[in-house]
């Protein structure tokens, strides 16, 4: 989830849980707050800015980053985990840090900008919360694809991990009067750039100088291929790559789809290759869900003509999905903000609840 403070995020991530109370006390209802979370299902964490990615480990703990490359950790009760980091928290280590994603090993990698000039970031933590030293140059790795640029927006909006340990990085690579190209950079797991990739480690998907690019998620497909998931002058637009960093000419017209008309903010691929892109309608007060084929053309067995959209809020001056998941079942899961007569943050699932 994106652009959301950190208490917001763990109470997102979090208020969907069903609980059943222990013996004696009152049965929760299926969507209330946890109460066995911090006694009421929200916390309030160290990490200053803006937290901008949550997962959960396998042990439980919930892993929190954002604002200037910062972490929180949380046992599974809501209390800080003291024994990560500093009382359960790291300190900020500069730029800006858009997303989040774990590794099988337990170590924790989070991605987005660092400037000047701008260029993609990436800092990997121990499980502990310590700097990862054997990454990049003392914990932190770089990608420059525009050496001039004065822009944070020039940097990693998503990150996402291969099965073979190479982290794939995605952003805006694009001119300082406007981003026109996607840019992706893939990373060995020693935070090296990876040769084997694009040009040096670097791929692009270019667009019309007139059209603003604005990537923002990015998922890996079981084939080894990366789909790159955002907006480009006011249309969904999807970017796939090859694993060599080529665009894939299977794939629309020349490796780009064009989905609908919108801002698209998540992606996810579903086990039958399928591909759903989600964000809000040109209108910006709809949330708009797309579904392409593993071609990248309009799924027409859903919603109308590939496109499904619904708004929580009928006064609604804002409303968008931020995040996607597929549920074991084929549903698509949905969460993100509506402002209507007050801030209040939702969750969708299609068809809605």
């Amino acid at each position: 989830m994106r652009n959301l403070p950190i208490r917001l995020v763990i109470a997102a991530a979090l208020a969907a849980t069903i609980v059943l109370s222990s013996a004696g006390s009152v049965l929760a209802a299926p969507g209330d707050l946890d109460s066995t979370f911090n006694g009421s299902g929200l916390v309030l964490g160290p990490v200053g800015g803006i937290a901008t990615g949550v997962a959960v480990q396998s042990d439980g703990k919930i892993v929190a980053g954002g604002g200037h490359f910062a972490l929180a950790r949380y046992n599974p009760d809501g209390t800080l985990d003291t024994s990560f980091g500093s009382g359960g928290s790291t300190q900020p280590t500069g730029g800006d840090a858009h997303a989040l994603v774990l590794q099988p090993d337990g170590k924790i990698v989070l991605a987005g900008s660092v400037c000047y000039p701008c260029a993609f970031s990436l800092a990997r933590y121990n499980a502990d919360g310590s700097l990862d030293t054997t990454f990049g140059s003392g914990g932190r790795a770089t990608a420059s694809f525009s050496p001039s640029a004065t822009f944070n927006d020039f940097g990693a909006m998503a990150v996402a991990l291969q099965g073979d340990g190479k982290l794939v990085a995605a952003g805006n690579a694009g001119s300082l009067f406007g981003g026109n190209a996607f840019g992706v950079a893939r990373f060995n797991s020693d935070g090296s750039l990876d040769g084997s990739f694009g040009s040096a480690g670097l791929a692009i998907a270019n667009f019309y100088y007139w059209e603003q690019a604005d990537a923002r998620a990015v998922a890996i497909q079981a084939d080894g291929k990366i789909v790159v998931g955002g907006s480009a002058a006011g249309q969904f637009v999807l970017a796939r790559f090859n694993p060599d960093g080529t665009l894939d000419a299977t794939f629309g017209s020349g490796g780009l789809a064009r989905p609908a008309y919108g801002y698209a903010y998540t992606v996810a691929v579903q086990v039958d290759g399928k591909i759903v892109e989600a964000g809000q309608d040109l209108s910006g007060n709809q949330i708009q869900v797309a579904r392409v084929n593993a071609d990248g053309s309009p799924d027409s067995s859903f919603g109308s003509g590939g496109v499904a959209t619904t708004n929580f809020l009928p006064t609604a001056v804002y409303t968008a999905a931020l995040a996607v998941q597929i549920q074991k079942n084929g549903k698509i899961v949905t969460a993100g903000t509506a402002f209507g007569h007050g801030e209040e943050a939702h969750a969708c699932r299609f068809p809605c609840l």
